[in-house]
């Protein structure tokens, strides 16, 4: 508990005039001592028993989650302990604010005066939430846990103290009054607490007498007889009351003298006034009326202050005043006066009240013409007193409330996760740490470069011919201005956002602070640089006021108005939801969040504000949408362009331009298909229906000769293959001497054994019959140990493949057809292959000859076949390209593919789901190997976290600084070492165990910093890697002391290996990762130099790995490692031994 909170509440008790104020500030007293207390008893009992809280193992252990302890987890406890106390700081330090309000005893310049000296207390509050912000470094980072406890130990207690002071402040008025030198006649106390806060006292009262207002009732009233002048309670106060009606009095200009009789002070306005405010009454022309004494206009008590001096008059009819107007005779007016004395331009204007609702009631006395919200208006200008004052407070008022109070419903729907299914970026919610942050920011953005601007605001509208008057202007000429600025605004906001983008300085060095969010919520629409907020804040205030200065016509109000519908608009387009009612459904060309997000998506296009002409018009949009509609304009242009041309014009264009076809990527890589392009003119209709691969189409405006050529589509045929490498015994070819059939020699059977005899063998034959044997190379063969000559005691598990050489001799060959059906004692029975099934003679009868015999069926080719294999996968191309399908002949360059049933080209057609036939597919994506993205390793290696490497309860979202994050090897434990020992002499005896992998402790660092994730991606690319100005670079020194750019990662924690499988010498047996690939979504900033199809990317994965948090105490290493606290990270080209080394281990061969 903080002891100036009880205290600041205790003097607010003793000070209390108010019953309700009374009891709300005892019970905000016993809602502070009940906390305080159960906080207390919950922080002594948060382990049992009591004694654990104080062992710093148990503690620790139990908050890590390392294993189960007595004790609760103290994080929900410290946050709420730093809420409550920011939320009752709030409460306590703001109570003297609403008081001094309320206060009616002392002028409104004292009242503010106060009001300064008591907000000090923001010091408390700000401690307050500092204290908080620490509360979470501390429960979010380990790293530096010693360093965030001192903080937090260190603003608990500047948090006190800054109470302490903010509430002895208050108190040091006589201190503060004799340093300035600015001290008054003696003061006599007050009897209430308020009073003698203040220091005014009330002589001519006695203490139980009930207060009143000090400022007198002004203005005249109708019908009234029983008004009187309030009497000063003090000196001070009735010097404030005599200057208030001085100035008054200078204001009206008096046409006959005051009499004793009494008289009537009248406010006749005209055409130059300004209703409604001070300024106004200074122009405006003021008459004096005194009433005869025969119609009882008495004065009923007369009030001397300083020579100047007012009447009250008793109360007379409208009849009694008709002959005292001076300006035109009854006879001349066509209607009585005091109707005319109700229209538009006739006001009666108060002096001002001490509240504003006496300023509102007195104004509606007179001018019942007036509605009501234009009287409210009218009275806040007459009670503040000043037209700068009073418009800057209304204009920055109600522009903190309409941003906040539209804000609001955004980040309430930001925690419901009902909304998500609305989200854009449904993965991307904002947290409250971001909102808060970005709050703050806003805050002192409004503070330091709006409030200026506003309270400017007024003398800026008289000097342009703003008018801030009543009566407001009608609901239609506000409508149309409105109108007029939301186009002309767009126009603006369009051209400078486009140039924010279009320039790299004014990108990063303005523009970059707005994109931090890349999924923008409400709270980030004015999220910018000051000088960002100047310049397309010009079209929002600019506009309006060039508008007025060339048109003379447009009030504060419209200005209002439409700054509130700016506003609204600006978090609407920032809060990143799409709901099926949202705006955009209903009015053409408006923008919405669903355009405005994209922008924050992909930092590109889509740069209006309210609407999409701009954007439609100069094709700057945006989005898999806008893309699709681009190219249908794009193919509607071409199919008109080649439409207008004949059959002629067309076949010369195809001979003149040379065409540059873009191949798939995939047929690159592999090198092993080419692809067939061919020059035969296609129609764009045919095109865009046709499933094979677009090239894209080249450009020409004129050819040589001057002839206009039209654009044209270069279709390319693209295949496939999976072609087998060569065998490694290639056939050979025999010259043979070309004799001629008339010869004989190539029918004869002689042949083939002379061309037998003529070609020599090419083996060597030498004493090991061509199978050099040495010993040398055999281990422990010279020890007597034959093992490794032997037969092995456990194979390795034979290939499907080479099951067909594992038969016996005996089945080699032509099988026998022996009647094996017969048995032995039928022996002198004729037994014919019928019954074995073989063929059986038949007479050669008519209907024998006549009858189709059967094609012998062919014996079925293995399913391990190569060839086999490779006529399977060129069917699945041609199922997938019917109009590429090679139907040539069959030979071993050009493998003819296996035929295709019409179920399978039913099934590819028009796949459905075996299990759920109502599933509908969206997509299909070819599967591609990535080989430039296929590492020298071999492959990947997977690390899964048993526990979430970052703990921050205020942020549960994915942090995308794991992205990029490191792990260093930090040893072998003597167990794990002992471990992979035993495996390892358990694989050599046996080889059918999988081979063991190493058990290691692993170091995590993270980068210090979410906005460091970009650049670390964009400097390990290959994508224009030498360009390092776009990179915020860490700046730190090298050994000598030269300056060198890096990343700095701090180190989190350290891990142990959990669990992990794999075989390194398997890297697509066991798992492969898989990544969908579309170009026309994915439109983020390239990570490499090659462009990508639209495909599904496998990578091989050779490891998988489980890590956890290590336990904290002593763990015994093989070597002692020493403890990296922070590693310097830059991307640079490996080294290209190093590399060779790696590669070669991943094939299989032993590097040297």
């Amino acid at each position: 508990m903080n002891p100036a909170d009880e205290a600041m509440v205790v003097y607010h008790d003793v000070a209390a005039s108010n019953k309700h104020f009374l009891y709300g500030v005892r019970t905000l007293l016993a809602i502070i001592i009940l906390g305080g207390v159960a906080m207390f008893v919950a922080s002594v009992l948060m382990c049992y028993p009591v004694s654990d809280a104080w062992s710093f193992e148990v503690f620790m252990g139990g908050f890590y989650g390392i294993y189960a302890t007595q004790c609760y987890n103290p994080g929900p406890f410290w946050l709420f302990n730093g809420g409550y106390n920011l939320v009752t700081d709030v409460v306590i330090w703001t109570l003297p604010i609403l008081f001094f309000l309320n206060l009616q005893t002392i002028p409104l310049r004292r009242r503010l005066e106060l009001i300064a000296i008591f907000s000090v207390g923001i010091l408390a509050i700000v401690a307050s939430a500092v204290r908080l912000h620490t509360i979470v470094l501390w429960l979010s980072s380990f790293t530096e846990q010693g360093l965030n406890t001192a903080n937090l130990l260190l603003w608990s207690q500047v948090e006190q103290h800054a109470g302490l002071i903010a509430g002895s402040i208050p108190f040091l008025r006589p201190l503060f009054r004799k340093v300035l030198g600015r001290a008054r006649s003696r003061e006599q106390p007050s009897p209430s607490p308020a009073a003698r806060l203040v220091g005014d006292g009330t002589p001519e009262f006695a203490p139980g007498m009930l207060r009143r207002p000090i400022i007198p009732s002004p203005s005249p009233t109708f019908g009234e007889s029983s008004q009187e002048f309030r009497r000063p309670r003090c000196k001070s106060t009735k010097r404030f009351a005599q200057s208030m009606h001085m100035s008054a009095m200078r204001q009206i200009q008096m046409e006959r003298p005051l009499s004793a009789s009494g008289g009537l002070t009248v406010i006749r306005s005209t055409d130059a006034l300004l209703r409604g405010s001070v300024a106004g009454r200074r122009d405006a022309a003021a008459e004096r009326i005194s009433p005869p004494a025969a119609q009882g206009g008495q004065p009923q008590r007369e009030w001397q202050a300083e020579g100047h001096w007012l009447e009250r008059p008793t109360a007379l009819s409208r009849q009694a005043l008709a002959p005292l107007i001076p300006t035109r005779s009854l006879s001349e007016q066509s209607e009585p006066w005091w109707q005319k004395w109700n229209n538009a331009t006739s006001l009666l204007t108060p002096m001002a009240q001490d509240t504003y609702w006496g300023s509102f009631e007195e104004i509606s006395k007179y001018n019942v013409q007036l509605n009501y919200l234009e009287k409210m208006w009218m009275a806040w200008y007459a009670w503040m007193g000043n037209d700068i004052l009073a418009t800057g407070i209304m204009s920055f008022v109600i522009h903190e409330a309409l941003y906040f109070g539209r804000a609001l419903p955004w980040i309430i729907i930001d925690c419901i996760p009902y909304f998500n299914r609305f989200k854009i970026q449904h993965h991307k919610i904002p947290t409250a740490y971001e909102q808060a942050q970005c709050a703050a920011l806003v805050l002192l953005s409004h503070f330091t470069v709006e409030l200026p601007q506003i309270w400017l605001f007024h003398p800026m509208c008289q000097y342009f011919g703003l008018e801030t008057s009543v009566p407001f202007p009608s609901i239609y000429k506000i409508a149309y201005q409105i109108a007029i600025f939301f186009v002309l605004e767009d126009a603006w906001h369009y051209w400078t956002h486009r140039a924010m983008h279009a320039s790299s300085f004014l990108y990063k060095n303005i523009h970059k602070i707005h994109h931090q969010y890349s999924a923008p919520f409400g709270l980030a629409a004015e999220y910018a640089s000051p000088i960002e907020v100047m310049i397309l804040g010009f079209g929002t205030v600019g506009v309006p006021i060039v508008f007025c200065a060339i048109t003379k016509d447009l009030h504060i109000l419209t200005m209002y108005i439409w700054i509130a519908f700016r506003v609204f608009q600006a978090i609407d387009a920032h809060s990143g939801y799409e709901f099926p009612w949202s705006l955009h459904h209903i009015l053409p060309f408006w923008a919405g969040a669903e355009h405005h997000d994209v922008h924050h998506e992909k930092f590109i296009g889509n740069y209006a504000s309210s609407f999409r002409w701009w954007d439609f018009v100069l094709d700057t949009e945006a989005g898999a949408e806008a893309s699709k509609k681009r190219r249908e304009r794009k193919m509607a242009k071409l199919r008109k362009a080649h439409l207008s041309k004949t059959y002629a014009e067309r076949l010369r264009m195809v001979k003149a331009p040379l065409v540059i076809a873009r191949v798939g990527l995939g047929a690159v890589r592999s090198g092993a298909s080419a692809f067939r392009a061919s020059s035969t003119f296609f129609d764009p209709l045919t095109i865009a229906q046709s499933p094979r691969r677009r090239i894209d189409s080249t450009r020409y405006d004129k050819m040589s000769s001057g002839r206009p050529v039209v654009h044209q589509d270069y279709i390319a045929k693209i295949r496939y293959s999976n072609a087998l490498p060569p065998p490694p015994c290639p056939p050979k070819l025999l010259d043979i001497p070309n004799t001629g059939l008339s010869s004989g020699q190539y029918t004869s059977a002689s042949f083939a054994s002379r061309l037998a005899r003529e070609q020599s063998l090419n083996i060597e034959a030498d004493a090991e019959l061509g199978m050099p044997i040495d010993l040398v190379g055999i281990p422990k063969v010279f020890d007597g140990d034959e093992s490794a000559i032997q037969t092995m005691s456990h194979p390795p598990p034979l290939s499907a493949a080479d099951k067909a050489l594992m038969r016996p001799p005996n089945a080699l060959g032509k099988t026998n057809t022996n009647a094996s059906g017969a048995t032995f004692l039928r022996r002198t029975e004729y037994v014919t292959s019928s019954t074995t099934g073989g063929s059986k003679f038949e007479s050669s009868n008519s209907s024998n000859t006549m009858r189709l015999r059967r094609k012998r069926k062919q014996t079925e080719t293995s399913l391990d076949d190569p060839t086999n294999i490779s006529r399977h996968i060129l069917k699945g191309f041609n199922i997938a390209y019917p109009a590429d399908a090679y139907n040539g002949q069959d030979n071993a360059e050009n493998i003819r593919p296996a035929d295709s049933t019409p179920e399978e080209r039913l099934a590819w057609n028009k796949p459905k789901n075996p299990k759920n036939p109502n599933l509908k597919l969206l997509d299909s994506y070819p599967l591609l190997p990535d080989w430039d993205a296929t590492p020298d390793t071999g492959g990947y290696m997977v690390f899964k976290f048993t526990a979430p490497p970052i703990n921050n309860p205020l942020d549960p979202t994915y942090d995308p600084r794991l992205d990029v994050a490191l792990l260093r090897p930090a040893g072998q434990t003597i167990q794990d070492q002992d471990k992979y020992m035993e495996d390892l002499q358990a694989h050599r005896l046996d080889p059918t165990v999988p081979p063991p992998i190493a058990r290691y402790q692993f170091e995590f660092f993270l980068p210090s910093d979410k906005s460091k994730v970009r650049g670390i991606k964009r400097n390990f690319t290959t994508h224009d890697p030498s360009n390092e100005n776009d990179i915020d670079f860490d700046i730190a020194e090298d050994d000598d002391g030269q300056p060198r750019k890096c990343f700095k990662y701090d180190n989190i924690r350290t891990y142990e290996t959990s669990q992990q499988v794999g075989d390194p010498s398997d890297t697509y047996g066991d798992v492969v990762a898989l990544a969908l690939h579309d170009p026309e979504k994915h439109e983020n900033e390239p990570l490499r130099d090659t462009k990508l199809q639209k495909a599904a990317y496998f990578y091989p994965i050779t490891q998988r790995t489980s890590l956890r948090p290590r336990r904290p105490g002593r763990v015994d290493m093989t070597e002692e490692q020493p403890k990296v606290d922070i590693i310097e990270a830059a991307g640079k080209e490996p080294e290209s031994e190093r590399r060779e080394v790696y590669r070669k281990r991943a094939e299989g061969v032993e590097a040297e």
